[in-house]
């Protein structure tokens, strides 16, 4: 809980505020947020990068056996 102060007024006004800091006593700033969720969620950004080193894989994988494959004339 911190006070306020005119820079921060500002900064709130767009925000939604609690009743506290709608009367201008204090408002709460936290530095860090932990949020819980299910064990299957996966940020967007980390889903794209499996999917991206899947494509890789594959494509090494189909690339080295077609390496192997005898070749036939």
């Amino acid at each position: 809980m911190k006070p306020f102060t005119e820079e921060i007024k500002k900064e709130v006004s767009t925000n939604k505020v609690s009743e506290k800091a709608r009367r201008l006593e204090c408002y709460f700033c936290a530095a860090e947020v932990l949020a819980k969720h299910d064990e299957k969620y996966m940020p967007k950004e980390v889903a794209a990068a499996i999917e991206k080193n899947k494509k890789i894989i594959e494509e090494a994988a189909a690339a080295s056996v077609a390496a192997e494959a005898p070749k036939t004339t």
